[in-house]
């Protein structure tokens, strides 16, 4: 079974063009994440929100807290790479089994410039982890992908040596704006 359809990815549609361009994509432009979180909750994807201000001191707490981790989880980033192999194969993480099963998982920090400012090094280790998560979530069938609010339209945060694409509304050089049909 494909993750995503041919149709979806002529479409246009927001989640493919997510995952196309590695599964993390920065957002400056609250309004334009705010569409595609309404966009993909419309769609039937399960949305876990992140509010990073308070981190690094409080992240593993909120992460084991939201993904529902093991009492065992280590608080540490090793142990955060190792639980979210476990959510990308919907070990956990995911909505109970007795509910409907989402389209997939999307996952939203916000106010990341804060993680940004203070630990770039912690800040492109936690979107290291969650991309590849999500690129594991589609080995195994799943969608997952992450959406990240900065407060700079010229961030940039580079995953193992490859930069986080900006979502395809807000590229530099192309138009901004435009809604998605």
């Amino acid at each position: 079974m494909t993750v995503w359809s041919e149709e979806e990815s002529l479409s246009g549609s927001i989640d493919f063009q997510i995952a196309r361009d590695g599964f993390v994509n920065l957002f400056s432009n609250n309004g334009l994440l705010s569409e595609s979180e309404t966009w993909l909750a419309e769609r039937g994807y399960q949305m876990i929100r992140f509010d990073a201000a308070s981190w690094p001191p409080t992240l593993h707490v909120d992460v084991a807290r939201e993904f529902h981790f093991p009492s065992y989880y280590g608080h540490n980033l090793d142990a955060l790479a190792d639980c979210l192999s476990d959510v990308a194969a919907a070990n956990y993480g995911w909505r109970d089994p007795s509910d409907s099963v989402p389209t997939g998982l999307v996952i939203v920090f916000q106010n990341f410039s804060t993680v940004l400012g203070y630990d770039s090094k912690l800040a492109s280790a936690v979107l290291n982890i969650f991309a590849r998560a999500a690129a594991e979530a589609a080995l195994f069938g799943n969608r997952m992908l992450v959406l990240v609010r900065v407060d700079e339209s010229d961030a940039e945060v580079k995953l193992n040596p490859q930069p986080i694409v900006w979502n395809s509304r807000e590229w530099p050089g192309h138009l901004s704006g435009q809604s998605h049909q």
